[in-house]
């Protein structure tokens, strides 16, 4: 009887003790002086001040070296030909600012000590490592900031694992100090410093000229203003407008949902099937005024940008200014010219002006650059956006303001434009047109979110209706010759050739014909045909030299014309190249198209 009782308390007592060593437990874990030394633990340094400071010296160095410093140099100087900026310009702001960062948080870290002390480096460390190699391995084929919306939604699975392998990558770090902190000191130490090796010797390179420089090249020292942009003449106007991208396909949606939408624009010939000679901006701007096909991509870019306005001894500005026209010019100067002695020969808003850099918003737009270059993909659409976005708003002229493409801005200068007693104008704007970003409403007016292409190619129009309006009021709309046309279409792949049809809108209302309905042409047309209607315009000795005019070319009459389309270098194509194709008959059939050859692009129009 009593062995049972014995065997019957033997359980009961083991649960009474571990009741009790679980009651010290939650006593201890709730001893103010247990808290006390856990969190002094997380304070507690045997480092010294200066061993830490020499720890974060390192590690700041590396993350202010490549987010500030070395990354939007790399990418200014890399795409120079798209910024209004060189990498001279602002190696000056990111220096001093990569500095001031490094010098105000590099000692202010090292006052942290402990376990809090590590976990910041920690963070620090890793997420200069994982945007290193978001920029260099991540980011993958990220393409050019053409402005046209990114479909983000598309790479979502991309997202989830380049934020995986961000919490994968600093989780390494932190094990590394969990096991052994002298191992965790190491990396941090090797790490940073190969970081800042690895990125020094490119950035020699760039001050030494290894890459591509800016896009300014010899005409640096001259900017085209918003002098006297809306200032007509009493007499004789000739009015170019330039619609970036006005591909015909957006004109055609117009006109499906509402067909009565381009009748205001009396006095006009639609042409319905027009087609460009290139598919981007540049050279197409260029060719636009100078009928140069064939020319651009077969000769060094500065030298083409030059003799393109004077081959075959023509000349065309001489000719314009010779027919007593003014000649202003509203868009980037790089887009048309290289030669800057002929630019102040005859470009009135042409300026050698000073153009500095606004400090401050240089800075911000440069660390938003940086931003979208080292986020992890999840994050990239807040920083993103084209390159029209990183180049306006920086600049300050001792003149006049720079001309800078912002379509929504000048609307209110084309309701209220004026016209005074001077020589006859040749004015030429280039807008941004139905290009992306879509920031326009039907209106013409600024959205605060993003539209579309629809409502953007509305708003276009909006502006130039309201501006011919004006002209009517102003009574020099009748006796103006107006050219409305897209510079390309389009593009659909910068790394593709062609992968459909691609026309153009242009409209055109020689001088006399106000009052007279909106006329439809199907003449087969390209931009090559602008320039001589515009020398017939001016009233040029001899137009026909420049080629034939819009308006001769007959309704059924068969024409060669000729297409010029880039193809970027990728894998499967190792250099940049163009495809020449023919177009005989409407051109919005694909069947048209044909290849003629594929060659190397001599120079560089990106």
């Amino acid at each position: 009887m009593e062995e049972k009782e014995i065997k019957s308390t033997e359980p009961s007592d083991s649960k009474a003790e571990e009741r009790v060593t679980e009651a010290v437990k939650e006593k201890k874990l709730n001893d103010p002086g247990v808290i006390a030394k856990k969190l002094t633990a997380l304070w507690s340094d045997k480092r010294s001040y200066w061993k830490r400071l020499g720890i974060s010296a390192l590690v700041m160095a590396a993350l202010a070296y490549t987010f500030i410093f070395f990354g939007p140099l790399e990418m200014v100087a890399f795409s120079g030909k798209s910024f209004t900026f060189s990498y001279k310009d602002v190696a000056g702001y990111l220096a001093v600012l990569a500095v001031s960062v490094f010098a105000l948080v590099t000692p202010v870290i090292s006052i942290l000590r402990g376990r809090i002390y590590n976990y910041t480096i920690t963070a620090l460390f890793g997420v200069t490592v994982c945007g290193y190699l978001q920029a260099a391995i991540f980011n993958g084929k990220m393409g050019t900031l053409t402005g046209d919306a990114v479909d983000w939604s598309a790479s979502s699975g991309d997202a989830l694992i380049n934020v995986l392998a961000w919490i994968a990558i600093i989780l390494v770090i932190l094990f590394v100090l969990y096991l052994k902190r002298k191992v965790w000191t190491g990396l941090v130490t090797v790490v940073s410093i190969a970081l800042i090796v690895m990125q020094a010797a490119p950035t020699v390179a760039i001050f030494a000229g290894a890459y591509k420089s800016t896009n300014k090249g010899a005409i640096s020292e001259y900017y085209l203003t918003q002098e006297d942009m809306f200032d007509y003449s009493e007499g004789k106007n000739v009015f170019v407008f330039v619609l970036d991208r006005l591909d015909y396909d957006y004109i055609e949606r117009m006109m499906a949902n509402d067909p009565d939408c381009f009748d205001w624009m009396d006095g006009f010939t639609q042409y319905t099937n027009a087609i460009s000679s290139y598919a981007r901006t540049k050279p197409a701007l260029n060719q636009l005024m100078t009928a140069s096909d064939g020319m651009a991509y077969n000769m060094p870019t500065a030298d083409f940008y030059k003799d393109s306005w004077t081959f075959n001894g023509k000349d065309v500005l001489g000719d314009i200014d010779g027919a007593g026209y003014t000649i202003d010019f509203y868009t980037k100067i790089d887009y048309l010219f290289s030669d800057a002695e002929y630019v102040s020969k005859y470009v009135d808003n042409a300026t050698n002006g000073k153009l500095g850099l606004k400090p401050a918003q240089t800075v911000k737009k440069l660390m938003e650059l940086s931003a979208y270059r080292y986020s992890p993909l999840c994050l990239k659409p807040f920083f993103w956006g084209d390159t029209n976005y990183f180049n306006n708003g920086i600049h300050e002229l001792d003149t006049e303001k720079l001309y800078e493409f912002d379509d929504a801005a000048y609307k209110p200068g084309f309701e209220t434009a004026t016209a005074t007693e001077k020589q006859n104008s040749f004015k030429f704007y280039h807008l941004y047109g139905p290009h992306a970003p879509y920031t326009l409403t039907e209106e013409g007016t600024r959205s605060e979110t993003n539209t579309d292409v629809l409502a953007q190619t509305r708003g276009s129009f909006r502006i130039l209706k309201d501006a011919f309006q004006q002209m009517k009021d102003l009574g020099i709309y009748d006796d103006a010759t107006i050219i409305i046309t897209g510079d390309h279409g389009s593009a659909v792949n910068d790394y593709k050739p062609l992968l459909k049809a691609t026309k153009i809108g242009i409209f055109y209302k020689p001088s006399g014909s106000s009052g007279v309905e909106l006329k439809k042409s199907s003449a087969q047309v390209c931009t090559a045909n602008i320039l001589p209607t515009l020398m017939k315009a001016v009233g040029v000795n001899d137009p026909a030299v420049y080629g034939r005019a819009l308006d001769e070319i007959g309704e059924d009459e068969e024409i060669d014309r000729y297409y010029f389309k880039s193809v970027m270098g990728s894998e499967s194509r190792k250099e940049d190249s163009f495809v020449t194709y023919l177009v005989k008959g409407e051109a919005g059939y694909f069947d048209n198209w044909t290849i003629l050859e594929e060659n190397p692009v001599i120079g560089n129009f990106y």
